[in-house]
């Protein structure tokens, strides 16, 4: 018989377990880019832990660049895509003529793609997030170009939640911030048009 020594298992820090469950709430898209998480002594009561522990947990994610600190001392998931998808995009296609286009084309294919993973995995609570955004998107009039996207974005986003894919979500949020600038851009260009021909366009 070939026995092996017995090693004694290693010696895991409360810190360490709490970050990582954490992690993988970010990384399986339970916790989504920009959601806030709970105040440190809420959060700290629902895990049933120490807040010295806690705050050692969130000090680990924050040094990589998964949390980021937010108004009155809470913390909120970070965008861990934007920087590198959106500022290398947004100056070039902004002095590009066919842009706007360019940015539709973007779009057509992230979301249809999010709508169909959305239409064969969506809960109910997903659907009622949607209809919720889509009447909202679409129930009050206005003129204000930056709120249109703003809702635009708002809508996308639930049925981006709703395809349970974290890796397309995450996307999604990085690249948020051009597809504001671009979606605000046509809505203003649909505004300040005179006729019908023009608003096509």
């Amino acid at each position: 018989m070939n026995f092996r020594p017995v090693r004694s298992p290693a010696v895991v820090r409360l810190s360490d377990s709490i970050s990582e469950q954490l992690e993988r709430m970010i990384s399986r898209g339970r916790l989504t880019p920009g959601e806030g998480l709970p105040s440190e002594r809420e959060l700290a009561k629902i895990l049933g832990v120490s807040r010295p522990s806690l705050r050692e947990a969130l000090s680990k994610l924050r040094s990589r660049g998964l949390i980021e600190r937010a108004r009155k001392g809470s913390a909120v998931v970070t965008d861990l895509t934007g920087a590198f998808t959106t500022d290398p995009l947004l100056s070039p296609l902004g002095s590009h003529p066919g842009a706007m286009r360019d940015v539709l084309e973007l779009r057509f294919g992230l979301e249809a793609h999010a709508s169909f993973l959305a239409a064969t995995r969506a809960t109910r609570a997903d659907l009622h997030k949607i209809e919720a955004a889509l009447h909202a998107s679409f129930g009050r009039r206005t003129s204000n170009a930056a709120l249109l996207a703003k809702r635009d974005l708002a809508f996308h986003r639930t049925i981006a939640e709703a395809s349970h894919n974290p890796a397309l979500l995450h996307t999604f949020h990085g690249l948020s911030k051009l597809t504001v600038a671009f979606v605000q851009r046509g809505y203003e260009r649909i505004l300040a048009a005179e006729t019908v021909s023009e608003v096509r366009a």
